[in-house]
């Protein structure tokens, strides 16, 4: 017979990442940096992790806050929905996470 194999899947949150950048297609956006906020979520096992109850089998939410401010420090972009995706792309690539949802807040905008 077939056997399948469940995994509880959860989601975890960091919300209000903050971080000033230069952004925005205006001349004066080019020069004064805007601060924006980060809203993340992604897909977690929750099942391994519950196992073991150590980091090791999580994600490190310091390494994903780093890892986006090291992102933001070393690119520039004109529009918030190129940065949004740039995010998630670096998050992907360099920390594995699965089932991003970001939310790129520009106060003001």
């Amino acid at each position: 017979g077939t056997q399948y194999i469940m995994k509880s899947i959860g989601h975890t949150s960091i919300t209000d990442i903050k971080f000033s950048t230069l952004i925005g297609i205006h001349p004066w956006e080019q020069d004064t940096p805007q601060t924006l906020h980060v809203d993340l979520m992604y897909a977690t096992d929750v099942e391994s992790i519950a196992k073991t109850d150590s980091l090791e089998e999580a994600i490190d939410y310091e390494r994903v806050v780093t890892c986006i401010l090291n992102f933001v420090k070393n690119h520039r972009f004109k529009l918030i929905e190129s940065l949004a995706h740039g995010i998630v792309t670096q998050l992907e690539s360099e920390l594995n996470l699965t089932g991003i949802n970001l939310v790129l807040h520009k106060p003001g905008a």
